[in-house]
């Protein structure tokens, strides 16, 4: 073979080395582009909540089990307050945290109140329950009639919606994106600031699947992350017309 019919067979070469190396970089792209969607991108759940009409947001440690359930109960005297109360887990023991209505300032209740606060605090986790055993109704709009809270079966895993007592119509709506969680998250809290317009609690709950689910895409992301639950408080007066 001359030296001529040498370089010819190279030049024809280089194009399939190209098509290859192209080739081999488009998988390692669209590799490295599912895994930022997945593992970085795919992780709002990890960032606090902003539902809307917030006026409240607190910081709480994570679940540990689809078991455990955060509940949120308004002030039984009547006081522009509520309680948070946390469950009890392999790793801490039951509390609760009490907070003024609505600068958010730790409450302390009298007497009759804070024991009944106490004995709320759920000592171990309650039974799994599909959806709340009580209807969830209070005034949220303003209109005078009770609205309602829709949750599981009514509608899907992780949203809460309230319809109107008035008319059906829906009110308000909120996704979280539950995995294993618990899905009793909407708690009505009543009218506390007496403005007329109901305030509503959600319980934002959240595991860190890295100690249980590795193959779970999240679990990742979790085992570098401090993993936090949260509880908001929204309120109808925010989402009135102006």
């Amino acid at each position: 073979m001359s030296a001529v019919d040498t370089r010819r067979g190279q030049r024809e070469g280089r194009p399939e080395k190209l098509v290859a190396i192209l080739f081999i970089g488009a998988i390692g792209l669209a590799f490295l582009a599912g895994f930022v969607r997945v593992f970085v991108l795919n992780q709002d759940h990890l960032f606090a909540p902003t539902p809307e009409g917030m006026v409240l947001r607190f910081e709480v440690r994570e679940v540990e089990s689809p078991l455990d359930r955060i509940t949120v109960r308004p002030s039984w005297t009547g006081e522009a307050a509520f309680t948070i109360s946390l469950p009890a887990t392999r790793s801490h023991a039951a509390e609760a945290l009490r907070r003024t209505y609505p600068d958010g300032l730790e409450w302390t209740p009298a007497a009759s109140e804070a024991g009944a606060g106490d004995s709320a605090v759920e000592p171990e986790p309650g039974p799994i329950r599909l959806w709340p055993e009580r209807e969830l109704v209070f005034d949220f709009d303003g209109d005078g009639v009770e609205d309602r809270v829709l949750t599981v079966p009514e509608v899907d895993y992780g949203w809460v919606k309230v319809a109107s007592g008035a008319d059906g119509s829906i009110l308000y709506e909120n996704y979280d994106p539950l995995y294993y969680e618990s899905d009793e998250r909407a708690f009505p809290l009543g009218d506390l600031d007496g403005d007329g317009y109901g305030e509503l609690a959600l319980v934002h709950p959240r595991m860190d699947r890295s100690k249980f689910d590795f193959l779970d895409p999240h679990a990742f992301a979790h085992a570098f992350m401090d993993v936090k639950s949260w509880v908001t408080v929204v309120s109808g007066s925010e989402l009135a017309p102006r």
